[in-house]
């Protein structure tokens, strides 16, 4: 086996083993709702991660009676979508949590890089780029040999694209 395809295959298992454990926590949720039982008690995170495995109304509502995201968010979050000017957590409630995230300091001060897969094309990865928390941009790059952990020196892109609607591979 080669070098390219044992890490190939690690990381595709890892990407299962998170899809189906996030997927477990959002099936409790997602069913409790189903049975009429109440998620007031679920943390926000569960409910999240519910919402974008099994969109049901009634979990998206818990999350809006919480007053943790501002009306531009939610319509965001029940987009699977994000935006400029959005913070950490809903962009965690959004998408999910990343594949890979990479502290980059400059002589400005510190950034955070959050590495997705985008849902449609495994191979186009997301890198969304956060000041104090927030979202400044993304770009997308579409190449196959693109491993994670993601690589500092960014010399392997073949392109880089702008997007605002991108639905991530989301665990």
């Amino acid at each position: 086996m080669s070098y390219y395809t044992y890490k190939t295959n690690k990381l595709f298992s890892a990407v299962i083993i998170s899809a189906v454990l996030s997927s477990c926590a959002g099936y409790r949720v997602a069913r409790m709702v189903d049975t009429g039982e109440s998620i007031k008690s679920e943390t926000t995170t569960s409910l999240c991660t519910a919402y974008r495995n099994f969109p049901k109304s009634e979990i998206l509502d818990e999350i809006a009676s919480r007053n943790k995201f501002s009306k531009k968010d939610l319509e965001l979050i029940e987009a699977n979508e994000i935006s400029v000017g959005m913070k950490r957590d809903a962009l965690f409630c959004s998408w999910g949590y990343p594949l890979k995230t990479e502290t980059v300091g400059t002589d400005y001060g510190n950034y955070k890089l959050y590495t997705y897969r985008e849902r449609s094309d495994i191979n186009n990865v997301i890198t969304v780029y956060m000041i104090a928390d927030i979202v400044s941009k993304w770009t997308s790059s579409n190449n196959v040999n693109l491993q994670v952990p993601y690589d500092n020196n960014h010399s392997h892109h073949s392109k880089h694209n702008y997007h605002t609607n991108i639905n991530p591979v989301n665990g």
